[in-house]
Parts: structure tokens; sequence; C-alpha cells
């Protein structure tokens, strides 16, 4: 049995229409870990939306579930599961909303950044990342 994840990471999705848009990352062991919820809140979609997508994902085996998935204990409703990075940024790809926009920006950011730095940062910092409102603007029809 994998043992219980003590930093989660955390991704916020700050939106409003005066200024830049701001993607922030906080990687814990170089990922993150949400639920199928927190995804579809980050993103702005149906929570349906996400486990749906998640079954495609799983039934067309490009990846397999064991590997990009983990147990938690969450104290009140029992066992559930978390979804890594992997999950996140495929679930950005198949939303078409501004939040999903922003944060597949910031995943292309954070590559060309690694491949100009390199790896001499710290797996556990925060990447932020800001964007014009008006690109996400025309992505929302």
């Amino acid at each position: 049995m994998k043992k219980q994840i003590e930093d989660l990471g955390s991704i916020e999705i700050a939106e409003n229409d005066y200024g830049p848009c701001t993607v922030a990352v906080r990687l814990a062991d170089g990922n993150v870990w949400m639920t199928q919820s927190q995804i579809a809140r980050l993103f702005g979609v149906y929570e349906a939306t996400v486990r749906n997508n998640l079954q495609a994902l799983f039934k067309s085996r490009l990846v397999s579930e064991c590997d990009i998935t983990h147990p938690s204990w969450n104290g009140q409703s029992g066992f559930g599961t978390l979804y890594g990075l992997e999950v996140i940024i495929y679930m950005s790809f198949r939303s078409g909303t501004p939040r999903a926009y922003a944060f597949r920006r910031w995943v292309v950011h954070a590559l060309n950044e690694y491949q100009r730095n390199g790896n001499r940062q710290r797996p556990s910092i925060i990447l932020m990342y800001n964007y014009a409102l008006k690109y996400s603007r025309k992505h929302r029809n």
C-alpha cells in the first residue's frame, strides 16, 4: 500500500477583469495531488466532466490508473482518490475554459524555464506565471 502523502502541493489560478491572470503552483516532491472535485473547481468545470474524462483516459489505457493516483484518507467521508500533476495537465487540455488555458500557458512557461535554467531549482518552489486576460477572452467563445 502507498504511504500517506503529507504535503499535497497546490495550484491556484487568480482571474480578474482588470489585470493579468496569475497561476501559482507549489510542487511537493515534484508533484501536486488533487481530488476530482478540486480539479473541477480549478478549471471551472463540472465534476462529472472531470470524472468522464478520467474514465475515458483510463479506458484508453494510455496510462495506468495506479501510476497516477493515490489513495487518501480525508477523515470525514473515508477514503478518496488523489490525482497527480499528470492528470491535472491532461484535464487542462480537455477543457476549454479560460482557467484551463491559463494553466496550459503555465505548463509551457514552466517547461521553457526548466529548459533554460536546467534543474537548478528546488522541486518544492512556487512557480508563478502571469498572462494578460485579453488572451483568455478570445478563448471563452
